[in-house]
């Protein structure tokens, strides 16, 4: 899984939830754990193997607590780069004037 594509996708998500007013930060979290999902996926299988393998109970344990904890890592480096890109894309959208603000002195 690419890491990027998490960092654009979040980066446009913030960008335009920004341009309508929104929270940035926030929807690139949530967009960097959806595109993040994949990367987790796999964890499962290894789950399952570990009790396959003829080792000692304890040693299971250990093995899916290290998963457990190889998978939590990975969500947090995830949401970490979303909220970040989905903030920088919504400092971009301020930049080039769109804060989620009507301009009233427009005149229609």
């Amino acid at each position: 899984m690419a890491l990027e594509m998490v960092a654009v996708g979040s980066l446009l998500a913030g960008y335009l939830i920004k341009r309508r007013g929104g929270n940035s930060t926030a929807t690139g979290l949530r967009a960097a754990l959806i595109g993040g999902f994949p990367a987790i996926w796999p964890l499962s299988e290894l789950i399952w193997a570990i009790p396959t393998i003829p080792n000692p109970l304890w040693f299971q344990a250990v093995g899916v607590a290290m998963i457990l904890g190889a998978g939590g890592f990975l969500l947090a480096v995830v949401a970490a780069f979303g909220a970040l890109a989905g903030r920088f894309g919504g400092w971009l959208a301020e930049r080039r004037g769109h804060d989620g603000v009507d301009d009233t002195r427009r005149s229609v």
